[in-house]
């Protein structure tokens, strides 16, 4: 195929553009089949891609009988009484966008209808529109509250009070397509984008604080893990219902500090979290020898949570090679590969020793 379509909105753009270009390639056929004089040269006018001379005949006759003539010229008088406008290929939405970033402040909808119906020399394009153009600046200074900007639909607008020719659920200026609900959904979309980035900057100013605290106090190896776990607890709105942090918060500061304390191993010792491993299939039988690193639910192994009922231990010493891990990755499967990082066991086979 010649264009590479794989998304739906690109296909429905496609079409969409596809069905303008073949409407307006038969306006211009009808205007041609009009301005000849007779049947015959008409007949010769048949396009290549048309092979049926029956499909071509029933063609020129539905376009050119006097039931067609009337229903054009109805909508030809329509066309009149449009106002042109000096947007030219770039639309209404860039010219509003230009207009946007030359103002301080959001550009109106008269004032992008009052600039899109200027010429250069800043004479309004006819005399329709110089009316329209006067009666929608006296509107706007009646009602200068009600001058709504580009970027919100407002019934009051003096554009919508002068034209009042919605159609049902359609809102005048917004291009095809466009409704009002459309619209509020757009709004209700920005609204939300604003809170939540505007949450994200207080939450990561409190998780900054919240992780300079815990390396200024960790200082001693000694109270590194008690500062954690304090931390962690603190967190916890069941404990204390002070912190009501989001859930996303305390795995953060699980997952980074847990990074931290990897790195600081003097903090685990023999006399503080040794522990034994026990076979996780119920043959009671030791496997490997390690340090108690962590039994808090929302803390990762391997990029994972470790969950409810579980251990996060760090491995010192294999007692069984080739058994299996409890939690085994793509790349990690026996306890052999683990020696050195931490892995997750069930916590009832994980025996502290004294």
């Amino acid at each position: 195929s010649r264009y590479k379509l794989d998304k739906d909105w690109q296909k429905d753009w496609c079409m969409k553009e596809m069905a303008e270009l073949w409407r307006a390639s038969k306006s211009r056929l009808v205007s041609k089949l009009n301005k000849l004089p007779n049947d015959e040269q008409r007949l010769q006018l048949k396009p290549h891609n048309i092979r049926s001379e029956a499909e071509w005949r029933t063609f020129v006759l539905e376009k050119t009988s006097e039931k067609f003539q009337e229903r054009s010229n109805k909508f030809r008088e329509i066309r009149k009484n449009q106002l042109p406008h000096t947007c030219s290929r770039k639309g209404y939405a860039r010219t509003i966008d230009d207009m946007n970033r030359d103002s301080p402040k959001p550009v109106t909808w008269v004032e992008a209808y009052v600039k899109t119906h200027l010429r250069k020399n800043g004479e309004p394009v006819n005399l329709e529109a110089a009316e329209v153009i006067e009666k929608l600046q006296e509107l706007a200074v009646e009602k200068p509250e009600s001058g709504s900007s580009t970027t919100k639909d407002d019934d009051d607008d003096p554009l919508a009070i002068l034209f009042d020719l919605d159609k049902p659920g359609r809102s005048l200026a917004n291009a095809r397509g466009v409704t009002s609900r459309m619209l509020a959904i757009l709004r209700a979309r920005d609204d939300r984008i604003a809170r939540l980035e505007e949450q994200q900057s207080v939450l990561k100013n409190q998780m900054t604080e919240v992780l300079s605290i815990l390396h200024n106090k960790a200082e001693k190896p000694s109270v590194t893990v008690t500062i954690y776990y304090f931390i962690i607890n603190a967190l916890n709105p069941k404990i204390n219902s002070k912190y009501k942090l989001p859930k996303i918060i305390k795995f953060y500061i699980c997952n980074r500090f847990s990074i931290f304390l990897q790195s600081d191993n003097t903090s685990f010792t023999p006399q503080n979290n040794a522990c034994n491993l026990l076979d996780w299939s119920g043959s009671g039988k030791i496997v490997a020898e390690g340090r108690w690193f962590s039994s808090d639910p929302e803390c990762t192994v391997h990029h994972v949570r470790l969950g409810p009922n579980a251990m996060k231990v760090w491995v010192d010493v294999v007692k069984k090679p080739g058994t299996y891990l409890w939690r085994p990755t793509v790349q990690l499967s026996t306890i052999d590969e683990v020696v050195g990082s931490t892995v997750a066991w069930p916590a009832d086979k994980v025996l502290m020793r004294k």
